[in-house]
């Protein structure tokens, strides 16, 4: 994928990457493997699967059978403690709604299933922002594969090539590659300040993210009128 300022599209994973939610889930997801499979799994090894699908981590149980049954039992847990255990990351807010009124086009490509998503989308208190909101519901096969980020492109009638996924796992930087799309890693502090996924782009912070595209905006905003005056 060749980097490209001129952005028009940011489409945003949700967990991890508009809010912090790592802990509400990975907790969740620890509890319900704990109740199925006890002493089969640890904190870290579930912590380090963060981001797939709640399906795919069934699937790597081995325990596809009682998919729904986990899948109840795992929302539950999250939906007790949500709005005690997620909060936006600094600046989320203020970032997108600077970056509407810039002029992009904002999206959400989660791997969360609906229900949690809106309870996220009510503290973020941002949901009026976003044109489209593909959730795990929405698609056969979710992130890692392209399908969640096509089907929001195709939603919002966007170019790949002025499109850039915005993600804090392997998972949305894999799918953000075989869409065709760029990708910025947002690593927050807690993560190592490399590049180990090789995204297109990569930030400690939101402001730092934001501030990049505001500088993105301006130059392209320039070049413009440059070219209009020749």
């Amino acid at each position: 994928m060749v980097a490209s300022e001129a952005y028009k599209t940011l489409l945003f994973d949700l967990d991890g990457t508009l809010l912090n939610s790592r802990l509400s889930v990975v907790e969740a997801t620890y509890k319900v493997a704990s109740s199925y499979l006890p002493g089969k799994l640890t904190f870290d090894e579930i912590n380090r699967r963060f981001g797939e699908p709640f399906s795919s981590f069934v699937q790597f149980t081995g325990l596809h059978h009682l998919q729904d049954e986990m899948l109840n039992s795992y929302m539950e847990r999250v939906k007790k403690n949500h709005d005690l255990l997620v909060k936006p990351y600094p600046f989320v807010k203020e970032g997108l709604t600077l970056l509407h009124r810039l002029g992009y086009q904002l999206g959400i490509v989660t791997n969360k299933e609906r229900e949690l998503a809106e309870m996220g989308l009510i503290l973020l208190d941002a949901a009026d922002l976003f044109q489209a909101v593909i959730c795990i519901e929405d698609v056969k096969t979710g992130k890692p594969e392209a399908e969640p980020i096509l089907k929001a492109m195709s939603i919002m009638q966007c170019n790949p090539r002025e499109t850039l996924m915005i993600g804090d796992t392997v998972f949305d930087i894999q799918a953000a590659l075989r869409a065709g799309t760029a990708s910025a890693h947002l690593q927050y502090e807690e993560h190592p300040r490399s590049n180990p996924f090789q995204a297109t782009y990569c930030f400690r912070d939101f402001y730092g993210f934001v501030t990049f595209l505001k500088q993105s905006h301006k130059r392209n905003k320039e070049g413009s009128l440059c070219r209009k005056s020749l």
